[in-house]
């Protein structure tokens, strides 16, 4: 079973947040996020995730945002970071993620597997939207294959799981139980849920980092919106060489990450001249 003993916080770690009031208490001095970079979604600093080794997303976070850099949450997973989730996901930004809308089986109790990380959780004390189905709920997940569902509801699809086979990471996703915006709201049972999900992805993250410090350097393959690049670098037989970078993030990812960079042709002149310093930059140092 999954350790969930809190690590020894020797990992970076950041939450990334969209500007809500609740965001703001959660990531301050007597959150439970003390000691996580907080990224905003709509910042720079959402090009370089692989700078972490653990990285959460709150829930009300812009989905639309969290699109716009679904490449850099592939490239972190793909370096084998660990990603928690909280809250609805429309916009599918990340591996394997299929969201739905809240349906009549998501306003009926759940089903809860036995994971420590649900130790002592009865499904009627997770039942905590209640009402609908309605505009405002936050639906569930359509888990993908290999995915551990440890909160579901009679349909089969997911509250809660854990992916380890999408990526080379590990997700953590979790939209009917949005521990963050109900640890706020004063639910206690959130609030020791959100706790333990913080210390199991630390551990897990851990427990990770040799490996990933290990990892042979990516090339990194540079796509401009067209398709036929996009697929050369996602091929089976060796795509698991690259980690794709649109050419607007060449300006603001650590380039030193990588051992090549591999331009293909029909990429976007004006966006590579965008980013010339940093690729010089980048050439020069070897």
């Amino acid at each position: 079973m999954d350790d969930v003993e809190l690590a020894d916080r020797s990992v970076r770690r950041a939450v990334v947040t969209g500007g809500v009031s609740y965001h703001d208490a959660l990531t301050g001095p007597d959150g439970p996020f003390v000691g996580f970079d907080r990224v905003d979604v709509h910042g720079s600093g959402m090009a370089d995730l692989e700078a972490y080794a653990l990285l959460v997303v709150l829930r009300s976070v812009d989905g639309e945002a969290l699109r716009a850099r679904r490449f850099a949450v592939r490239r972190f997973l793909d370096r084998g970071g660990v990603l928690v989730t909280l809250g609805e996901a429309p916009t599918s930004w990340f591996p394997g993620c299929r969201w739905e809308p809240e349906t009549a089986d998501d306003v009926e109790p759940p089903l809860v597997a036995d994971h420590p990380l649900l130790a002592g959780a009865a499904a009627d004390a997770l039942f905590w939207h209640r009402e609908g189905p309605r505009w405002c709920g936050h639906g569930h997940l359509v888990p993908p294959v290999g995915a551990e569902v440890l909160v579901g509801n009679g349909a089969g699809d997911a509250w809660l799981y854990i992916d380890r086979a999408s990526t080379r990471g590990v997700i953590l996703a979790a939209t009917n139980l949005d521990f963050d915006a109900h640890a706020y709201y004063g639910n206690e049972l959130a609030r020791v849920l959100l706790d333990r999900v913080l210390r199991w992805a630390e551990a897990q993250a851990e427990a990770r980092a040799a490996t990933w410090a290990g990892a042979a350097r990516r090339i990194a393959g540079v796509v401009s919106g067209v398709h036929f690049q996009q697929a050369f670098f996602e091929d089976a037989e060796f795509g698991e060489r690259f980690a794709i970078v649109p050419a607007d993030e060449l300006s603001e990812v650590e380039l030193g990450r990588y051992a090549a960079i591999w331009v293909p042709r029909e990429s976007d002149q004006a966006r590579l001249m965008r980013a010339r310093d940093r690729i010089s930059s980048y050439l020069t140092a070897g």
